[in-house]
């Protein structure tokens, strides 16, 4: 498996020019922490919205249906890498990536009182 190339998300407040060439794509993405590389969350998006699944870890909200993990803290202190693949391989490749990275915020049964990173 090709290594992981690990991004900002945001500089001077503002998305990285990256995360917008992706935007229309799919596939699976790391977030870590840039100071000590922990791997805190795997995810996928397999409907071509990659950059705002990406950017919607970086925001504080909720739906009525469910609660959603975002990062605490600074936008800053955070990296992420990408995999793009086929919609139909999102999910797979996430699997992966999860299952070699063991990041922190990917297990079962979260509670409703998991409130992020």
């Amino acid at each position: 498996m090709k290594a992981l190339k690990y991004r900002a998300v945001f500089k001077n407040g503002r998305a990285c020019a990256w995360l917008h060439r992706v935007r229309n794509l799919s596939g699976a993405y790391v977030i870590r922490k840039k100071s000590t590389h922990e791997v805190q969350y795997v995810g996928e998006s397999h409907s071509g919205a990659l950059a705002k699944t990406i950017k919607r870890h970086f925001y504080i909200w909720r739906d009525s249906s469910r609660l959603h993990y975002v990062i605490t803290g600074s936008v800053y202190n955070y990296e992420v890498a990408i995999r793009l693949c086929p919609p139909n391989a999102a999910k797979s490749v996430q699997n992966d990536l999860i299952n070699k990275l063991m990041p922190q915020k990917n297990k079962s049964g979260f509670e409703k009182e998991d409130v992020g990173f």
